[in-house]
């Protein structure tokens, strides 16, 4: 060992040994005045098992979880899986109408907080007030940063694709992990859901007292094709201001726009946009077929006065097949008993509508003859590995 990298390797124990509560007790005992030579690392210094590390009872005094980013491994040695933890950096360069939102939503200024980022390889979230680990959709680390970190922290965030969390939440592992539910908020992408999908997933998590949590879930989202910014999802106090619309079983959504780039229009209740940009001339007087309407600012709900947003449009629907599978998606998770056999994916081709049942689930009479009843179309209860499609929850490969 190279005396050069002995003395960094003397620094940084002895930071640890300073600063940090595992290393603290772990080498209370050691001197490191004494390590001197390579042998002396070997004599005086133990080995750590990876096994040692990764309790709970360790695991929150290896890890001092100031706000950064926490990266995890495959997790293919003894079953465990290993964490990268880095601090956040200095830069400010993130989105801070983001991160003020999501504080608005959850008190993360306030509250020490954990952000699982469950979204796929590739999307990641900006640096904040609080610690993110990036899992993607793999369930199983997940799960064991729940068991093992969660109970860190007074926020634990999952951000993701519905359907995904409620694969997540379905999934037996993830219903015998010991956490304080209380604890667990939702941010959902990706797509729109009705509020009976909210229902499904607060009485997964809460059971009987999911009426307690309503506001434990959000959304956030933002339309490629038009350029709108980011949603802002209050869905307590949007529906109580527009529950007279016949699309008041779907949630609203708010949206910001920069009014340089683009135009916005409201024709006959339906949204127009002519693009501004000279880079996008095709979108000029865009009829997008969502169901629009503008917010002036004293009729906005009060959480959002507080965040001095301007230009602001309230969609609260969408075009005719929209619509249609909006309230095909409401009558699926309309009863919690029988949603817990699907897994949401659902397809109309040629006047049937096809529900595909939850992984390892068998077709039977009951849930058969419950789709039946609450559709006017002919139902084919599909078994998982049978669907049509390629399920992202399932990386089912498609059947042709």
């Amino acid at each position: 060992m190279e005396e050069h990298y002995r003395e960094r390797i003397k620094s940084k124990l002895k930071e640890l040994k300073t600063n940090n509560q595992f290393y603290k007790e772990k080498y209370k005992n050691l001197d490191l005045d004494l390590l001197k030579k390579p042998d002396d690392f070997d004599k005086l210094i133990p080995f750590i098992d990876k096994s040692e590390v990764f309790t709970k009872e360790n695991i929150g005094k290896i890890f001092d979880f100031g706000d950064g980013i926490i990266s995890p491994s495959a997790g293919t040695t003894a079953g465990k899986f290993s964490f990268r933890y880095t601090l956040n950096g200095t830069s400010t360069e993130f989105n801070q109408q983001l991160i003020q939102i999501i504080d608005l939503w959850f008190g993360i200024k306030q509250k020490k907080t954990l952000i699982i980022n469950a979204y796929p390889m590739g999307v990641t979230l900006p640096e904040g007030p609080y610690t993110v680990i990036n899992t993607t959709t793999r369930t199983d680390v997940i799960v064991y940063a729940l068991d093992y970190l969660a109970e860190e922290f007074e926020n634990v965030i999952i951000v993701g694709q519905p359907h995904f969390i409620k694969h997540l939440i379905d999934l037996p592992d993830f219903k015998a992990i010991r956490i304080n539910r209380d604890h667990i908020k939702l941010i959902l992408g990706g797509s729109w859901f009705p509020y009976t999908f909210e229902i499904y997933l607060l009485k997964s998590i809460h059971g009987n007292s999911w009426m307690n949590h309503t506001d434990s879930i959000k959304s956030t989202y933002g339309t490629a094709e038009t350029g709108l910014g980011v949603l802002i999802d209050l869905p307590k106090n949007v529906r109580a201001m527009f529950s007279k619309n016949q699309l008041n079983e779907m949630i609203p959504l708010v949206y910001t726009f920069d009014p340089n780039s683009f135009y916005l229009e409201v024709v006959d209740g339906s949204l127009v946009i002519t693009t501004l940009r000279i880079s996008n001339p095709e979108l000029i007087r865009y009829k997008t077929e969502d169901k629009a309407a503008f917010l002036s600012a004293d009729k906005l709900p009060e959480p959002l006065k507080v965040l001095n947003i301007g230009n602001i449009v309230l969609l609260y629907g969408r075009g005719e097949s929209y619509d249609r599978n909006s309230r095909i998606a409401h009558n699926l998770f309309y009863n919690y008993e029988y949603a817990k056999n699907i897994t949401g994916n659902f397809y109309l081709e040629g006047g049937t509508l096809f529900i595909q049942l939850g992984s390892g689930l068998k077709k039977g009479k009951s849930i058969d003859e419950y789709f039946r009843s609450i559709f006017n179309y002919k139902i084919e209860i599909q078994e998982c590995d049978n669907y049509k499609y390629k399920s992202e929850l399932e990386r089912k490969p498609l059947i042709k």
